[in-house]
């Protein structure tokens, strides 16, 4: 496994969310951070796309989600985090 694959492996265990919803299109791979670089890095290498997410208190730091819903690429990528 390389470095990448190691280091994307353990951010979607500590911060990611993997999930099959019967209302949406299909499975889909999500990852919140407050910090948008290392979701930026995740974009260019690995494709989804990342949103803003809501702040619901004033004194809470914005938030991103890198969303991923392409169900062949969500395959691919477990196969090779594994």
């Amino acid at each position: 496994m390389s470095n990448w694959d190691a280091w994307l492996a353990g951010f979607i265990d500590g911060e990611g969310c993997i999930r099959i919803d019967s209302s949406s299109d299909g499975p889909r791979i999500s990852i919140a951070s407050t910090s948008l670089a290392p979701l930026e890095e995740i974009v260019e290498r690995e494709g989804g796309s990342i949103v803003t997410v809501k702040r619901y208190q004033l004194h809470h730091k914005h938030g991103y989600e890198w969303r991923f819903y392409s169900p062949d690429g969500i395959a691919a990528l477990l196969t090779r985090l594994r």
